[in-house]
């Protein structure tokens, strides 16, 4: 017993030691710095490269390279395994040969928003990720077959790279890639089919390409995706049914595209393994047509289900109301038709977004119904939802969007109205025939929303009446045009709604005068006599904002305010049927006609009698024009790839938005 714990102990010595000898002999060759003939490549790299003001080069100075910004070394061996560059000033062609680093994993070039343009690659076969994003590669010939040449690449993101890829690959390589992102780039081709035969992708974006043409049945090769965003290019005709193969995929975008016919091919199949893993489905804003597969209900794991801006037409299935894991539902600007009763909305606990609008829907819910949800968007303009407001609204606490116009609603505000639409950032009734006084909307929770939001309340349209001496409002662009309210414009109309910089009040039964500061005003169709104090600053009123008003006079900031409607203020004084300024302005502009006429009838003289000045002045305007269309173009593109991807390109869907870019490349 005791001689074989001596051997074991003998052995772990031997190893230890040898351990040793090994940390040593390895510590001789690298000397505590990196591999001599790695520095000599990133020696030579920097010396290709402009480096006036580039940042990390400058820090690349003394011998141990390990030491240099952006180089990572494995910590025994001393060899070079991560190298991350900012190219924030690099505007030259460079050949990029970094075969000598045989040991780099990671290679960063983040070159975006600048003029770095890669004529050659070369990379070690070691090479797992590789990122390039905003480096320019469009007149690299070796790039594409540089980079087939990298056998254990895990990722691959070439985003903003005006890439191509459309070149025949006779044999893929890239065996071991996982994510392949070549997203913003103007490729404007069909995707190319070697793309297919990359077996172990779980990640693939595609997305801002200028892609065109059909969708190959290829896809459904594939067989290992995740994440499949071909968004925002021009892809047609339908979607193959192959895409009912994937049976990992969780997020599928393909909106922004001109993709027709029905879905249910790829995604009406019950026995169709999809349905088990979909969690994010982004269909808006193609040609889909056809009715919504009644096996909707199936996809248990779905989150998100976007199919706005399409041709979907008939009844919304029921089984929909199964989707217990949903929290956006977007079935908006469609042609659906039909019923949606408490059982189309019955489990979804989770539902934070209802976007039903520009249907021909009708809400038949029970008065007694409460929803296990709560709501933060609520869109269902041009739904029927009336003659009363549903009351299953007033179980609702955090709502932020509410848009029911055109909603068919004859109903005057209840008391619970004002509770829950006190942290909304827009509010939208118009065109009912809501009536009643104005709600008191004062009670608006400030903390509850972002500083910067505008809160937008539309109240126009309807059979609202009274006056405006008690209404009070935390909104900054009000709407409440086309009532019946009638009185007088309240003095303190700024203190009552201290936030407010735009006001409609057309077409009511208003009169009197006011000293306001806000910014865009509307007042036509009222009955408004005197002197207005507008402080407009570099804003102007609304033209036809003097039609049907008496004596309505708006003053500039810099006039001095005066009450007696009888004396015009100085210099503005009645000249018969027309003030002294009027006339004045009449000359004025008269005079600014008659000598635009006057200079161009001179210019046109001189270029029609004088050849050569004419063929220089139309030679510029080539040159302009074309320069302009080059700049407009590249500019399109690039703002293009950075546009908010949510529904309407505007306000955020913020949702919608944190899940998307949290996956994006």
């Amino acid at each position: 017993m005791g001689t074989s714990a001596t051997s074991v102990v003998e052995i772990l010595a031997i190893l230890i030691l040898l351990q040793s000898v090994f940390f040593c002999c390895n510590g001789a060759n690298f000397n505590g710095s990196c591999i001599k003939i790695e520095r000599e490549a990133l020696v030579k790299l920097n010396a290709s490269l402009d480096i006036n003001n580039s940042y990390p080069l400058l820090s690349w100075v003394g011998d141990d390279c390990c030491r240099w910004e952006g180089v990572t070394c494995e910590n025994i061996t001393g060899h070079i395994v991560k190298l991350r560059l900012v190219l924030a000033s690099f505007q030259r062609k460079v050949s990029l040969h970094l075969g000598n680093l045989s040991n780099l994993l990671y290679l960063d070039l983040y070159g975006k928003d600048y003029q770095m343009e890669i004529d050659s690659l070369h990379f070690a076969s070691s090479l797992k990720y590789l990122h390039m994003e905003g480096v320019l590669l469009g007149k690299c010939d070796n790039c594409l077959q540089s980079i087939n040449m990298l056998p254990s690449l895990l990722e691959l993101h070439l985003s903003d790279c005006p890439l191509s890829i459309t070149g025949h690959v006779s044999h893929v390589n890239l065996t071991s890639l996982e994510v392949l992102c070549i997203a913003g780039n103007t490729i404007n081709s069909t995707i190319p089919s070697w793309l297919f035969n990359i077996s172990n992708l779980q990640h693939l974006d595609l997305s801002y390409s200028a892609f065109r043409g059909f969708l190959s049945t290829e896809i459904g090769n594939l067989n290992s995706l995740t994440f499949l965003d071909l968004s925002h290019n021009s892809l047609e005709g339908n979607v193959p049914k192959t895409l009912n193969k994937l049976c990992n995929l969780s997020r599928l975008h393909l909106e922004w595209n001109k993709f027709s016919g029905e879905i249910s091919g790829p995604f009406g199949n019950s026995s169709s393994c999809i349905k088990k893993s979909l969690e994010n489905i982004y269909l808006f804003n193609n040609l889909f047509s056809g009715s919504l597969p009644n096996n909707l209900g199936q996809f248990k794991c779905l989150k998100f289900l976007q199919l706005s801006l399409n041709s979907f037409w008939g009844p919304i299935p029921v089984s929909i109301g199964q989707l217990y894991n949903l929290e956006i539902l977007d079935l908006s600007q469609n042609s659906l038709h039909g019923k949606v009763s408490e059982l189309h909305l019955s489990k979804l606990k989770r539902l934070s977004k209802l976007i039903m609008s520009g249907n021909s829907l009708v809400f038949d819910i029970d008065v007694k119904w409460v929803p296990l949800f709560q709501l933060t968007w609520i869109e269902l303009s041009s739904c029927k939802l009336g003659p009363r407001f549903p009351q299953w609204l007033k179980t609702q606490r955090s709502i932020r969007y509410l848009l029911m116009s055109n909603a068919s609603i004859s109903d005057s505000l209840h008391g619970w109205f004002e509770n829950i639409s006190s942290n909304t950032v827009q509010l939208d009734l118009s065109y009912n025939q809501v009536f009643g006084t104005l709600p008191n909307l004062r009670k608006f929770n400030q903390s509850a929303v972002i500083v910067d939001y505008y809160r937008y309340i539309s109240l126009k349209s309807n059979k609202f009446e009274g006056s405006l001496a008690h209404f009070h409002s935390d909104a900054s662009i009000l709407d409440i045009s086309n009532n019946f309210l009638y009185g007088q414009i309240p003095q303190n109309i700024s203190e009552m709604m201290p936030r407010l910089h735009l006001l409609s009040f057309s077409n009511n039964y208003l009169n009197g005068e006011s000293r306001s500061s806000l910014k865009i005003l509307s007042v036509h169709s009222n009955k408004f006599e005197g002197i207005w104090d507008y402080n407009v600053g570099s804003y102007v009123i609304e033209k036809k904002g003097y039609g049907e008003n008496v004596l309505l006079y708006v003053k500039g900031i810099e006039l001095e305010y005066t009450k007696d409607v009888d004396e015009w203020p100085k210099g503005h004084e009645k000249v018969g049927n027309m003030r002294k300024d009027d006339s004045m302005m009449l000359w004025f502009y008269s005079g600014l006609a008659m000598g635009f006429v006057a200079g161009f009838v001179g210019v046109c003289s001189i270029l029609y009698f004088k050849d050569s000045w004419r063929y220089a002045c139309f030679q510029l305007v080539d040159r302009v024009y074309d320069k302009l269309w080059v700049t407009v173009a590249i500019k399109a593109n690039q703002l293009k790839g950075k546009l908010h991807r949510n529904k309407y390109e505007g306000n955020a869907r913020e949702g919608f938005k944190v899940a998307r870019d949290s996956s994006r490349c």
